[in-house]
């Protein structure tokens, strides 16, 4: 059986970047080898709902993708796991529940972090100048994020607002009211009592994944 602890020797689909107690794996889209019949009859209902071709073809890559991700991590055939949802909408392994792991994607870029009884989160996101607001920043964003997006606007905007986002997936609650209230220029970052360590990445085709996970210290 492979176990997180060795799945660098397994033959997944794009990179992986290993961070303290959790992996990592980011691909693209069109790298996914689809199978169509390995989604349940919701995931393919819900699939036929998208309106952009693209937004389909990327929802169903990424469910996929975490089948493939998972399907080697705990040695079953893809065909076999199931997901379920907590009571807040936090997605689960139903048939191993020491695997913890997150899935985020934007543009062509999927991700999925994976990790051995340690909650964790991610998010990905694509650069876009164009998102980016003095109006969310002001209102989204604590007085030490607002003076790091000061030094550079787009890869801080980005860098913040994805660690905020990897926080709060694997706290699993969803983004509060109040998303200013949490500095994410820290490396270890406390909500709800539970301390989270997080790491940011700069990928090289223009996009930015961010990693929490919880910590012991």
């Amino acid at each position: 059986m492979n176990t997180l602890e060795n799945t660098t020797q397994t033959k997944i689909t794009g990179e992986e970047i290993l961070v303290g107690n959790c992996a990592v794996y980011t691909t693209q889209v069109q790298s996914v080898k689809i199978d169509f019949q390995l989604l349940t009859t919701e995931e393919k209902q819900r699939s036929e709902r998208f309106h952009r071709r693209e937004d389909r073809e990327r929802y169903i890559a990424t469910r996929c993708y975490i089948r493939e991700i998972i399907s080697n991590i705990i040695g079953v055939e893809a065909s076999v796991i199931e997901f379920g949802k907590t009571e807040k909408g936090k997605p689960y392994l139903k048939n191993d529940g020491s695997v913890r792991f997150s899935i985020s994607h934007s543009g062509s870029r999927i991700a999925v972090a994976v990790s051995k009884n340690y909650e964790c989160g991610c998010d990905i996101e694509e650069i876009d100048a164009s998102k980016i607001s003095d109006d969310i920043i002001n209102a989204h964003f604590h007085e030490n994020e607002i003076s790091f997006i000061k030094s550079n606007r787009e890869i801080g905007f980005y860098h913040c607002w994805t660690r905020k986002e990897a926080i709060y997936k694997a706290e699993g609650s969803g983004l509060p009211d109040k998303l200013s209230s949490v500095d994410s220029t820290a490396e270890l970052v406390m909500v709800k009592g539970i301390k989270y360590q997080l790491n940011t990445f700069q990928l090289l085709d223009g996009y930015i994944l961010s990693v929490a996970i919880r910590s012991n210290q």
